[in-house]
């Protein structure tokens, strides 16, 4: 599938929300 699923999008943004609020955060 060219397309990303659904659930791996979820989990790429929750990663990336994560670090930025981590890097933010500190």
């Amino acid at each position: 599938t060219a397309v990303p699923e659904p659930a791996s999008m979820i989990a790429l943004g929750a990663g990336l929300l994560a670090l930025a609020r981590r890097r933010r955060s500190k």
